[in-house]
């Protein structure tokens, strides 16, 4: 479990806090989706969970550990997947050797299958592929360490959309029961299928924290006509192509499971619509 305690956090150039005083756990298992406009923190957030930033105030431990103290069981439980990289001057192949020292759970079958499924050769040096090659890389690398803890920042960024589905593939395959992993994206239809909690950095490091199931038994997302502003039940709704794409109150209105419109709630979760 990943337990914050009041997080507070600023950079030294900067007045504004990124966060304050903001709490949470984040339970093992799970996919979570962290969302937020540009600026609100995401990356930040990253990296005060993998210990490469320190809090101001406030605590954030992993498994009892607080990742800060870079003690070498906690490293081992955790790996981040950067936004962008160069890379090490070495192949893949050796990159895998290095990783595999440090990570007892590492798995060389799951690194081929990840590979072969980008159509990445292991023999490639990393600081010579594409910036989509590197994240690919980068993915399958992860993936086959299998630590408990995985952090991703924006892993489909760069990619085309055969390799986006390719990955949401891998990550559904490889991703085990026991493990967790944090999803941080814009993109938030490239991973909307694989979610299954959503957490949204709003107004200065507020955090909307609920499971995919408490949002659909709190909410129904429907397609209604051009007037359904006029309707009551309706908490946030904008324009669409056929009227209007709309959140309702389930309790006001109970439907069926519908899926989640993540984009529409995000905006609902940014208008103050929804808390």
């Amino acid at each position: 479990m990943i337990s914050i305690s009041n997080l507070t956090f600023s950079y030294s150039n900067s007045e504004k806090n990124v966060f304050k005083g903001i709490s949470t756990r984040l339970e093992s298992g799970r996919i979570y989706g962290l969302m937020g406009c540009n600026g609100a923190g995401k990356t930040t957030l990253l990296y005060l969970l993998t210990g490469l930033l320190h809090p101001q105030r406030g605590k954030v431990f992993i498994d009892g550990e607080q990742p800060i103290r870079r003690l070498p069981q906690t490293l081992e439980s955790i790996y981040l997947v950067p936004e962008a990289t160069e890379g090490p001057q070495r192949t893949l192949e050796n990159c895998a050797k290095q990783l595999a020292g440090f990570y007892s759970q590492f798995s060389h079958d799951v690194l081929a299958d990840c590979l072969n499924a980008f159509e990445l050769s292991a023999d490639r040096r990393f600081d010579r592929l594409s910036t989509g090659e590197k994240k690919k890389a980068e993915v399958c690398l992860a993936l086959a360490t299998r630590a408990p803890w995985l952090f991703m920042d924006e892993p489909t960024n760069g990619l085309d959309i055969p390799s986006k589905k390719t990955f949401r593939k891998l990550v559904a395959q490889h991703v085990g029961e026991t493990q967790t992993l944090i999803l941080s994206t814009h993109l938030v239809h490239d991973v909307s299928q694989l979610i299954d909690h959503v957490l949204v950095l709003h107004h200065g490091g507020q955090l909307f924290d609920q499971s995919t199931a408490e949002l659909t038994n709190r909410f129904a997302f429907q397609e209604l006509p051009i007037d359904a502003a006029d309707n009551p039940d309706v908490l946030y709704s904008e324009p669409s192509s056929g009227g209007r794409r709309a959140i309702l109150s389930q309790s006001a209105t109970p439907t069926d499971a519908t899926d989640i419109d993540f984009e529409l709630l995000f905006n609902a979760i940014q208008q103050g619509a929804i808390k």
